[in-house]
């Protein structure tokens, strides 16, 4: 623990006390939304890039002295949200319990947290192996209306069903040229632990290699959207592909730094392939032409929470077959599905699941109904 303090203050940058003002709200996690904002907010980092460094030194202290059960980063977030005084707390990281736990501590300030990705069944069984009781916030803005049963499992709290905020930022455009887009797009969900990569080269190994001679076949270019932006791991997301992909043609659209990389990169786009991407889901919304793979192997024998359409091995436009006559399916459904059909299996299929509310304009409403005043 020692060690990992003294990295903290050798490697983070350190912010000024002076400029930690009283702010009407405080988002937490500038990783997650950073590129956010809200008018008369601060963003505090989580993750200790970067610090204000004198309160988590006093933080440390009290919580050695004192004895206090609590984390490191609970104590030092108590700290900030003191010195800020805010009337709103604001996240979209919606996994991270010390978040929640704050309002037993802050039960005047008013806590709206946002969905932030699809979240798995997985993650829920981890939340819940982490808590005797449900934990307690204000507002929870949510993807969908089936995902209230997710949050309900271990959260209590007025739940509104939002969409995607990022994704909602994104206007849905005309698909004019529906069926002359010849562009396919594989969404990456790589990851560099080497057991990620142990589970799931199969499905990579099955997939892909069908999809690029389907695509070169048909006279289509074949691209894939990147995931990562650290030059470690993106050289060995990009090794991985031309490993899986050798002595084939595609294009690779490498992730950057720029805001919404991802979404201003699959705009230029209508047919896109992933596993169960929540960017996936995300342009299905926008009715984008979109399929996805679920991998049986890796799907979990019991569920908490069975979190898409995906009960059904086989659908429109999902599968957990990987033969090929399948796949091919699924390839001939993002050639010749027309716009109408879309709109129909999305309101069906995905709308359950996650809604799209072009600026939020309906979110701002209901939040404004409530007296939650985050936006102005």
């Amino acid at each position: 623990m020692l060690s990992r303090i003294y990295q903290i203050f050798l490697k983070s940058k350190n912010l000024k006390v002076k400029n930690l003002q009283s702010k009407k709200t405080m988002i937490l996690d500038k990783k997650v939304m950073d590129q956010i904002r809200f008018k008369n907010s601060i963003t505090i980092c989580t993750r200790y890039t970067e610090t204000y460094k004198i309160i988590l030194l006093k933080t440390i202290l009290k919580k050695y002295l004192y004895f206090l059960k609590e984390d490191i980063l609970t104590i030092y977030l108590e700290e900030l949200i003191k010195i800020t005084n805010p009337k709103y707390i604001v996240s979209f990281n919606d996994y991270n319990l010390s978040f929640y736990r704050l309002k037993n501590k802050f039960k005047n300030i008013k806590f709206v947290f946002f969905a932030c990705t699809f979240r798995s069944n997985g993650t829920l069984v981890d939340i819940l192996s982490k808590i005797d009781e449900k934990l307690k916030i204000d507002y929870m803005c949510v993807w969908g209306k089936n995902t209230i049963k997710y949050y309900n499992k271990f959260l209590v709290s007025n739940f509104i069903v939002s969409g995607s905020y990022r994704n909602n930022l994104y206007k849905i455009k005309l698909k004019k040229d529906y069926f002359k887009d010849n562009n396919f797009v594989f969404i990456s969900q790589f990851r560099l632990s080497k057991d990620w990569q142990k589970k799931n080269y199969y499905y990579y190994k099955k997939l892909l290699p069908i999809i690029h001679d389907y695509c070169k076949q048909k006279k289509h270019k074949l691209y894939i959207i990147g995931s990562k932006k650290d030059s470690v791991e993106k050289k060995s997301e990009i090794n991985w592909y031309k490993y899986l992909l050798k002595g084939r043609n595609y294009y690779f659209l490498n992730k950057d730094n720029s805001k919404f990389f991802s979404y201003n990169a699959s705009d230029k786009f209508t047919n896109f392939i992933t596993f169960s991407s929540s960017l996936g889901f995300e342009l299905a919304s926008r009715n984008n032409k979109v399929v996805f793979f679920n991998k049986p192997k890796l799907t979990p024998k019991k569920f908490v929470y069975m979190e898409s359409f995906f009960i059904k091995k086989t659908g429109p436009f999902w599968t957990n077959k990987y033969n090929k006559k399948e796949i091919l399916r699924l390839m001939d459904y993002l050639v010749n599905t027309d716009y109408k059909k879309t709109i129909n299996n999305r309101k069906k299929y995905i709308d359950p699941y996650l809604i799209y509310d072009y600026q939020n304009q309906n979110l701002r409403k209901k939040l404004k109904k409530e007296n939650i005043n985050i936006f102005n």
